[in-house]
């Protein structure tokens, strides 16, 4: 330390004056830089509140589940207070998804889920009903993603919930094929859910 404060008073003061100003520069472009980033971070932070409330305030309903054993869900949009829970019950493991499906749908989903992990199934749909907190049946279509690093490990998996007014005609076949005598289309008005 003596020996770098020796070697700048050794300086002549043109060469103490390039230094600083050297050190001006790089500090200035240092700083621009930094008010860059904040402009970009900041515009992000705008868009993901924008989205954030978009989705709480709409009817879809977004789960992230992390890979691991056991699977740890990481994310729930608080929009899922339209089927009367919270996301912290979800969070804090109060309630599971699987505690919410319907009981004459749970094996079938249960099923199918062990198959698609089986045939290493990336993206795939299921329907099935959700039962509310007031005990209403809500019909669901659930979309799942399942994300993978390059090394082809899955690192989670993503799904949603759309609510609609009534249960889509185009879906009626369909839906009465896969619970057979067990589907029932949601009453006229009545408030139904989709998970797409």
């Amino acid at each position: 330390m003596g020996e770098l404060m020796k070697s700048d008073k050794d300086k002549t003061k043109m060469e103490l004056i390039r230094e600083l100003q050297t050190l001006r520069k790089k500090f200035e472009e240092r700083t621009r830089s930094f008010e860059q980033e904040c402009v970009v971070r900041c515009r992000t932070e705008e868009a993901l509140d924008l989205a954030q409330v978009i989705i709480d305030n709409s009817p879809v309903v977004l789960f992230r589940r992390l890979a691991g054993d056991p699977p740890r869900l990481v994310y729930v949009s608080d929009n899922i207070r339209y089927i009367g829970y919270t996301a912290k019950e979800f969070l804090e493991g109060k309630i599971h998804f699987k505690d919410v499906v319907h009981p004459d749908d749970s094996e079938r989903i249960g099923r199918e889920i062990n198959q698609y992990a089986k045939d290493d199934v990336e993206e795939y749909t299921q329907v099935y009903r959700i039962i509310t907190r007031d005990g209403q049946t809500r019909w669901v279509e659930d979309q799942t993603s399942v994300v993978r690093r390059a090394t082809k490990y899955i690192t989670r998996a993503c799904w949603w919930i759309l609510r609609v007014a009534s249960w889509p005609k185009r879906n009626c076949s369909a839906a009465k094929k896969n619970f057979a005598g067990s589907w029932k289309q949601p009453e006229k008005g009545s408030s139904s859910w989709m998970k797409i």
